[in-house]
């Protein structure tokens, strides 16, 4: 697949796949392929100098240890951003603002991602998580996360409602066709 760096990596009943997050792009929001990004006039095949850099034609990072080019949004083999571990491969098709432009995606955006998971929710048959699991992951994962908003109970990355319990329709965590944007459950 071409490698475009306005591809977020999701992942739908275990299959990974991408969504189109260049605002410019015909397909944005959209789940693509790769004739897709092969075809898009506005791809960005570009590199990262550095985390408040502005983004330049591809050039190679030095390798400063274990195959990992420099990056500040990483320590060792773990990503500071979503504090999961990364290859090398993966981290050189990391850009920081992939993930700020998914992470601060306006009200718009927001509520037509919600509409897409409440169809994709009902297309299902509205399978829900047991109370069980869904305090299970609201414990273990959401309410310990870096980008969980306490204030508002939801989360930073994706803007979804999140808790302990609560109606599918007004907790992520309860349908179970919805999975964390970070991978973390």
């Amino acid at each position: 697949m071409e490698d475009c760096i306005k591809r977020q990596r999701e992942r739908v009943d275990g299959i990974p796949q991408f969504r189109c997050i260049n605002r410019q792009a015909e397909k944005y929001l959209s789940i693509v392929q790769e004739p897709d990004c092969g075809a898009c006039p506005v791809r960005m095949l570009l590199a990262k100098k550095g985390c408040n850099d502005k983004l330049s034609p591809v050039v190679q990072l030095p390798v400063i240890q274990d195959g990992f080019r420099a990056c500040s949004l990483r320590t060792a083999g773990t990503c500071k951003v979503t504090g999961l571990g990364v290859t090398p491969e993966q981290c050189d098709r990391c850009v920081g603002e992939s993930l700020a432009e998914a992470t601060s995606a306006d009200f718009g955006t927001k509520a037509l991602a919600y509409v897409d998971a409440i169809k994709v929710w009902i297309q299902k048959g509205r399978p829900r998580r047991s109370q069980a699991e869904v305090e299970a992951i609201f414990n273990d994962h959401c309410s310990k996360c870096e980008r969980f908003d306490a204030e508002t109970k939801s989360c930073k990355s994706c803007g979804c409602a999140v808790a302990p319990t609560g109606h599918p329709l007004g907790n992520k965590i309860s349908m179970a066709t919805e999975n964390c944007p970070l991978g973390r459950w």
